[in-house]
């Protein structure tokens, strides 16, 4: 068995959890993503009690962005049957 680091190919979810670099996680390392063609990032926001989801990379930018609160539920693309409550 041959071991190596995976290629953006063999991601399909990064998850971010941060408490204080929230900027940087929605700006610079959503471009990093995107560019790569990673199909889905998530940054859960400790401070404010949500997960934002980004998905759908084009251009070097995710086309699609979207904010949950504690309250709410989403489940990754590859796993559609997970629940992230």
């Amino acid at each position: 068995i041959e071991k190596s680091n995976p290629i953006p190919a063999d991601i399909r979810l990064i998850v971010e959890v941060l408490d204080t670099t929230l900027g940087v996680d929605l700006t610079a390392k959503a471009s990093l993503y995107a560019r790569a063609g990673l199909p889905e990032y998530w940054v859960f926001d400790v401070a404010f009690r949500r997960l934002v989801v980004h998905r759908n990379p084009a251009s070097g930018r995710y086309s699609t962005g979207t904010a949950y609160s504690d309250q709410e539920s989403v489940a990754p693309l590859a796993a559609p049957m997970l629940n992230s409550r």
